[in-house]
């Protein structure tokens, strides 16, 4: 998800800094406008959410009425770029009696109460959480989980850009979920093999009663 890229932009160093070492100002200036807007690289779009350096800082140029310099810069940030399908960690930011709103670094995703546990989920307005009916699972504001994300709506503002998310996966949501699917698969293997055991006595039985039926 996240990834060191090469961008050219030009940024406005203000007269009053002009003395200054104009490489740590243009540093500074990259750094105010963080996070950056939507960009798009090799066909992934993102976010820039940090500078990690200037790697060229070309002359100034004026521009008439304008008291700032501006100057061409090259640089190397760290971008946040989601991927369909891809795994992510985040915490829960709201619940909704519709979903649950979740922040994966820059971005929020909402996971739909049906996309929340390979079970039914109810939505639980007194206490502010969604629980699972058959499962007992609950999710809370503040929850860390992990999601896959399933949809990208991109839009020109990071607030605007859609994600969905799903946790119906196995491992997927809250950490102590996995311990409750593994003792329910425990439960289920035990039923299965409980009824598998019976299905082979019933012969026996039958076979039993049809020898006495034929003595008679």
């Amino acid at each position: 998800m996240y990834y060191l890229i090469t961008a050219e932009d030009f940024v406005r160093v203000p007269a009053a800094r002009l003395g200054e070492d104009i490489e740590k100002v243009v540093y500074s200036e990259l750094e105010k406008g963080l996070p950056r807007g939507i960009f798009e690289i090799d066909g992934n779009k993102g976010v820039m959410v940090a500078i990690e350096k200037i790697d060229y800082v070309g002359e100034g140029k004026i521009i008439q009425g304008d008291g700032g310099v501006y100057f061409e810069v090259r640089f190397t940030a760290a971008a946040e770029i989601p991927t369909n399908l891809e795994c992510v960690k985040g915490f829960v930011k709201s619940i909704m009696d519709f979903g649950v709103f979740i922040e994966i670094g820059t971005f929020d995703g909402l996971c739909h109460i049906s996309q929340i546990f390979d079970d039914y989920g109810s939505y639980d307005g007194r206490n502010k959480m969604v629980v699972g009916k058959g499962t007992g699972k609950k999710l809370m504001a503040g929850d860390e989980v992990k999601a896959r994300i399933t949809t990208i709506s991109w839009k020109d503002d990071i607030f605007y850009t859609k994600i969905g998310l799903t946790m119906r996966q196995p491992y997927l949501g809250k950490d102590e979920w996995i311990e409750i699917d593994k003792k329910i698969h425990e439960k289920d293997e035990k039923m299965k093999e409980k009824e598998s055991k019976s299905q082979k006595e019933e012969p026996k039985g039958k076979e039993k009663d049809e020898k006495k039926e034929k003595k008679k």
